[in-house]
Parts: C-alpha cells; structure tokens; sequence
C-alpha cells in the first residue's frame, strides 16, 4: 500500500483544500475589517449651542410628573 506524499502542489489542485483555505480567508479578511472600519470611539465636542423648543402643554405635563415624583414614597422589598 502505497500513501500518498502531501506536498503543496498537490494541495493547490484540491478543490476541497482550497475552498476551505477561502473561507477562513474570507472570515479572517472580514474581522480584521470590520475592527478597522468601525471602532467605537468617544468624543466630547464642547461649545454647541443646543436650543430645545418645548411647548407650553407638554412643559405643564413634565413639570406636574416632577412634583408627583418628587412628593411620593417608594418603597422597595428586597
């Protein structure tokens, strides 16, 4: 019985080989990708005016929920 030496020619005519070696090229090209292309990264921007426009009715219904809020109790069982 005669075994079959692996070399890397050989290995590149295999289609099985080389559509395994695609993919964990594709997933490894993909992270290394998606790290670089998206980082999360905080920022602080100081000295934007904000303006915030807010009407008359909903102010009333904010203010009166901070005064219920604020005069009620809670209680909590642990």
């Amino acid at each position: 019985m005669k075994k079959k030496k692996i070399s890397f020619k050989n290995l590149i005519y295999d289609n099985r080989f080389v559509l395994a070696l695609s993919i964990i090229a594709a997933v490894i090209i993909w992270i290394v990708v998606a790290i670089q292309a998206s980082p999360e990264d905080d920022r602080i921007i100081k000295d934007v005016p904000v303006k915030i426009e807010i009407s008359n009715k909903i102010l009333l219904i904010l203010s009166s929920l901070v005064i219920r809020l604020k005069s009620s109790k809670i209680y909590c069982n642990s």
